[in-house]
């Protein structure tokens, strides 16, 4: 992030497509209050901006995406696909081995004067799909110092999280909700310090 723009990493309205080559984002949020963005409201790491979709798929490629929240006010999320606008994201992988989608968000570094430390955070009409036998995992880690410090959470909207026949592999620091999403998994194993609801 920036002194004007707070967010690591702000997707909004963005396509990207790829054959077959690997697709990832770092985001990194900067240290100091929120700035920029679509609500100026935001010190995530990754933010999926809630007005315009965005569409990512990387062919037989995989796409990773490690976002960190280290913001002092505002949303401090590690990775945010936000619908509040009526946007819709996906994100599509085809690759055959290991994690074709891997998401890794962490809050753990917002400060105190933050409304919301979630570490990874899906909104409804969000759609995560692994199109060939490689897998999705999906790590969290939630802040200590606001009121919504979970480490995944997927239950205010439906969204949907298909593995197809790979694997699902959650890893929680935190609490997991799952509640809202319809998952699809050739096998699934979920490690966490608190699981509030999975599906």
């Amino acid at each position: 992030g920036t002194a004007v723009q707070s967010i690591g990493v702000f997707l909004h309205g963005t396509t990207i497509t790829s054959d077959k080559g690997n697709v990832a984002f770092y985001g990194d949020s900067t240290v100091q209050a929120k700035a920029g963005g679509d609500a100026a409201n935001h010190t995530e790491g990754i933010r999926f901006g809630g007005t315009n979709p965005v569409n990512i798929n990387s062919g037989t490629g995989t796409i990773l995406m490690d976002g960190i929240a280290r913001g002092t006010t505002g949303c401090g999320i590690g990775i945010e696909f936000d619908n509040s606008g009526g946007a819709s994201h996906s994100i599509t992988a085809a690759a055959t081995a290991g994690n074709a989608i891997a998401l890794t968000g962490d809050a753990s570094s917002e400060s105190a004067g933050a409304n919301s430390t979630t570490g990874l955070w899906l909104h409804g009409d969000t759609a995560l799909t692994a199109t060939g036998s490689g897998g999705i995992s999906l790590t969290g880690v939630g802040g200590a110092h606001a009121t919504y410090n979970e480490a995944i959470w997927a239950a205010d909207g439906a969204s949907a999280i298909n593995a197809g026949t790979g694997a699902l592999t959650v890893l929680g620091r935190g609490t997991v909700n799952l509640s809202s999403s319809a998952i699809t998994a050739g096998t699934a194993s979920m490690t966490a310090e608190n699981v509030a609801q999975t599906t």
